[in-house]
């Protein structure tokens, strides 16, 4: 496939991205610096509905706010969750609009999203804004029996619920009717993909390779691998085996009544998928199962894959879902709108709020200057380490992910090179907050969001505290991670390092030893867990629908983890 992209510059391609989009629908409000997208419709005292993630998906998810459908969406980089300060952005600007009636946010079930969404919904509740979340997982290519901790990939079943939900929230349903409505639908919904060509990443290239023979059956939406490699069949062999697994999937009988939607992976043509949903038709009607709607159309991409998803939904308990998704909408994703046209009433537009939430500036216990030099000559020495070791970290995610751990970690260490001396580094709280929200803005993805909640907790701790508790900040911030992250020793994630770390850590600091004798053991037990998980099986994160055989070699978050600690400690021997 060539690698040949209409792109001049992969690392602004999104925000040009985002700009364009404008341009192409003014009538809406768009933060292209912060990849958010508004309504300018929004009806007071409905619910709003937010959704978002990764760029590369496109018309997901801007193409789809509009009346009865979303209120706001929100973008992040190339394949990787948006920061949480932009999420929490959208929901405070949404609740703001609509007197605070609640805000739903929709997610497809990606560990980045859920950790940076989870993080910020954690903060608006602060605020006393109602908001509440839900995640989609619709994809069906492993079996109920067969999900790991990370549960199942939402797909194109995540557009079917925007639509839904999105009709529901404009009748007036509240929150927890919505929330309710949505655990249902969800039960109702799978999907199924599968791809001839993998898809290519601007400045990166594909992401698996594929025999001119072959086809990926069980693919995501990140670019990543399938469940199985398979010589391609003829298309009705090939769509036998999907509808198969969704047809069992959803329990679905004789007299069931089905909506069928085909998702267009990016790069299959139109004449191929009007030939597959002719052929699904046929397949169904054959086993007396009553197609009630068809749909075909890019509903959420994977750059120019070449594939497809099935989507199906079963109306056969719940006929009113027919008349959501018959209802109007003026969502871009759907043509033809009155969005085409500039505002004629620009006093419309609203305001996309800007305000930080709190920090924790000279709050809980202060640094000596001795202190200060020495943590701001780690946090150098951090950065510079991770600076150094992107390519390697970029080659261990190649493996189990998309292949820019080592890039997201660089960002953020560009960052924190750049704002260092503007950190308040007298007060550990305050500087631990600071960096939260450098890894939430720079980094996306799943490692700012974890990154970001650590801090974030570790702040947290700090500020509440007359004198600095290392280990009870340490505790804390595994704590609130696991809580969003799900994730425990085993998993094949950077937790794995980092729990055993902190009990090292914990049990020498109470033997009262130097620092540099704990950190000397620390490193040494890094060492010892980043190496276990060479041979551990992921069961959270994309890699965990990644074949095992594809992975040898560590997880590149722990060997992330294990980095900087080791830094840590040559700077205190130094």
């Amino acid at each position: 496939m060539s690698q040949v992209k209409f792109v001049s510059d992969p690392d602004k391609a999104v925000y040009d991205s985002f700009c364009g989009f404008h341009k192409l629908f003014p009538a809406y409000t768009v933060d292209a610096e912060r990849r958010i997208v508004v309504s300018n419709k929004i009806v007071k005292d409905k619910v709003c509905i937010v959704s978002g993630g990764g760029s590369g998906h496109e018309p997901n998810s801007a193409g789809y706010v509009g009346q009865g459908m979303l209120s706001a969406a929100v973008g992040g980089l190339i394949f990787a969750s948006p920061p949480s300060s932009t999420i929490f952005a959208a929901i405070r600007t949404l609740a703001e609009q609509n007197n605070n009636a609640g805000v739903l946010v929709l997610l497809m079930n990606y560990t980045g999203d859920v950790l940076n969404f989870g993080l910020a919904i954690e903060e608006a509740k602060t605020l006393g804004i109602k908001v509440e979340s839900v995640a989609m997982e619709d994809d069906c290519s492993i079996p109920r029996n067969e999900v790991q901790g990370a549960g199942r990939r939402g797909m194109t079943g995540t557009v079917v619920a925007m639509k839904i939900i999105g009709h529901l929230a404009r009748a007036g349903k509240n929150l927890s009717e919505l929330v309710q409505e949505f655990n249902t639908l969800k039960e109702n919904v799978a999907s199924f993909g599968c791809a001839v060509s993998p898809c290519t990443v601007p400045g990166v290239g594909p992401l698996f390779k594929l025999g001119s023979d072959e086809v990926e059956i069980g693919i995501g939406i990140h670019g990543e691998a399938g469940v199985q490699r398979i010589q391609r069949p003829p298309i009705d062999d090939l769509l036998e085996i999907i509808l198969k697994r969704i047809l069992e999937d959803l329990k679905l009988q004789s007299d069931s009544r089905v909506c069928v939607f085909l998702n267009n992976a990016g790069a299959t043509s139109q004449l191929e998928l009007s030939i597959i949903i002719g052929k699904i038709h046929s397949h169904l009607t054959n086993k007396n199962i009553t197609v009630e709607r068809m749909y075909c159309g890019d509903f959420i991409t994977s750059l120019d894959m070449a594939g497809f998803q099935i989507c199906i939904l079963n109306l056969t308990q719940h006929p009113a879902w027919l008349e959501c998704l018959d209802s109007s909408t003026d969502a871009p994703a759907w043509p033809g709108t009155d969005l085409n046209v500039p505002s004629e009433t620009p006093q419309n537009s609203i305001s996309i709020s800007d305000e930080e939430h709190h920090g924790f500036d000279k709050t809980g216990p202060k640094f000596t200057q001795e202190q200060i030099k020495l943590f701001e000559k780690c946090l150098n020495a951090i950065a510079s380490a991770l600076i150094k070791e992107e390519s390697r970290i970029n080659e261990l995610d190649t493996l189990s992910g998309d292949g820019d751990a080592g890039s997201t970690l660089k960002r953020f260490a560009d960052a924190l090179q750049k704002q260092l001396p503007k950190l308040n580094l007298e007060y550990p709280a305050a500087s631990l907050y600071q960096m939260s929200k450098l890894c939430q803005n720079e980094m996306g993805g799943s490692s700012g969001g974890i990154y970001g909640i650590f801090l974030t907790s570790a702040a947290k701790s700090v500020a509440s505290s007359s004198s600095l508790d290392v280990s009870a900040a340490w505790k804390s911030a595994i704590e609130t991670v696991s809580l969003y992250s799900k994730a425990k020793i085993g998993d094949r994630t950077m937790m794995d390092v980092i729990i055993p770390c902190y009990e090292e850590f914990n049990s020498q600091i109470k033997q009262n030893k130097d620092l540099k004798s704990v950190m000397e053991q620390v490193v040494k037990i890094a060492k010892a867990k980043c190496e276990e998980t060479r041979h551990m099986k992921p069961r959270l994160g994309r890699a965990s629908y990644v074949p095992s055989e594809y992975i040898k070699d560590v997880d590149p978050g722990a060997y992330g983890v294990m980095l900087w600690l080791e830094v840590i400690l040559n700077v205190i021997k130094s």
